[in-house]
């Protein structure tokens, strides 16, 4: 069998008095373009609720905080970040989150050291801001949607992390548990003496 340039090889043929030699044709392999999928499954229940109470904080962030004014004079509103710049902090912090869980979403072995602690240190950040900004409200404010909202959502996303954090505490328990197990089985199906330290048992 020759092998030959253009994804072709030769066999030896039968026909003919001399024997000859068929010429068969093999495809040639075609490098496929590695696909990107999003699949939210991929991050769990628990980071899909962190990913949506950091969207909602964003959005509670930007919508009316406070409010002020009567029936005669009209009402007026402003956001958080209108007297409060440092809830920009909040804000940006609540988009770093999503974006890394998106990140995860795609690329599935992507791990970062500390991931899931870097997570809910940051969403307890989120939540001592939202708070302070809520309680330091001005004697005559009210407040509005957008107040309740962020709140709502910094509580949400700060305990869906506590839990993400602790079940992956957890889950490395019992796997470190069941490889030191599995581990000690094997040594004791190799080597049964280990089992007596070293010493047969006497009869």
């Amino acid at each position: 069998m020759t092998i030959e340039d253009g994804g072709s090889y030769r066999v030896p043929s039968d026909d003919g008095p001399t024997g000859g030699a068929a010429a068969v044709s093999v495809p040639s392999p075609q490098a496929h373009p590695r696909s990107f999928t999003f699949e939210v499954r991929r991050l769990g229940v628990a980071n899909l609720v962190v990913g949506g109470a950091s969207v909602a904080l964003m959005i509670g962030i930007l919508l009316p905080w406070f409010e002020f004014g009567s029936d005669a004079t009209g009402y007026f509103s402003f956001n958080s970040v209108a007297v409060r710049s440092w809830m920009y902090l909040a804000f940006f912090a609540a988009l770093a989150i999503v974006c890394l869980l998106a990140l995860r979403a795609v690329f599935p072995r992507l791990r970062l050291p500390l991931e899931r602690v870097v997570v809910l240190l940051a969403c307890g950040a989120n939540l001592l801001l939202t708070v302070v900004c809520f309680a330091k409200k001005a004697v005559g404010l009210n407040w509005d949607v957008g107040a309740y909202l962020s709140l709502a959502a910094a509580v949400a996303a700060t305990g869906a992390a506590a839990v993400a954090a602790t079940g992956a505490a957890a889950v490395a328990a019992t796997r470190a548990t069941v490889a030191a197990v599995t581990r000690r089985h094997r040594q004791l199906s190799t080597a049964p003496e280990a089992l007596w330290g070293g010493q047969p048992p006497h009869g």
